[in-house]
Formats: C-alpha cells, sequence, structure tokens
C-alpha cells in the first residue's frame, strides 16, 4: 500500500493503481489500501469506482463512518499540502 501511496503523492496516479490493487489482493483486510486506491481514482477521473471502493470499506468497517467526520490526516503528512491533496480525493470519492 506505502508504494501506492508513495507514487499517488508524486502524483503519479496511473502508477499508484497497480500496487494498490495488489494490496488489496493479497490483503484485502488492510482497508487504508482500499482508502488510498478510492483516491487514486478519483484522481483518474473514475469517481464511480471510488465511490464502490469507499462504499466497500464502509460496509466491512463501519466504524470508519465515524471516524470520516473527523478525520484529517495530518499526523501522515508532514506539509499540509500533501493532506489537503489526499483529504479532496477522498471527500470526492465519498469518504
Amino acid at each position: 500500500a506505502y508504494q501506492g501511496h508513495a507514487l499517488y503523492m508524486l502524483k503519479r496516479y496511473q502508477e499508484a493503481v497497480a500496487p494498490l490493487r495488489e494490496c488489496i489482493r493479497r490483503g484485502p483486510q488492510v482497508l487504508l489500501g482500499h482508502v488510498w486506491l478510492a483516491a487514486t481514482l478519483v484522481r483518474l477521473g473514475q469517481g464511480a469506482e471510488a465511490n464502490a471502493v469507499i462504499a466497500e470499506v464502509l460496509s466491512r468497517a463501519p466504524q470508519m463512518a465515524m471516524a470520516r467526520k473527523r478525520w484529517r490526516a495530518p499526523w501522515l503528512y508532514r506539509d499540509p499540502q500533501d493532506a489537503d491533496h489526499m483529504i479532496e480525493a477522498l471527500r470526492e470519492a465519498g469518504f
């Protein structure tokens, strides 16, 4: 998942898809891979698929529905613009 996330942050969205899908294939319980894939799909203009990925995450982990209201991810990103880059895409994906 982290390779895909790194590629996302470098705005190499197309390259990020394969490692994120591989993460999901190998460890479907790793929900962060799903979340990062959804953000990547939004950036690639595939909003409907991104919405479906987030819907699956929320159905598998309903507690994330509460977390999404207060999730801001500043702990993950040194630069606030990087956090905004992810948060905006996740909002578009329905998270």
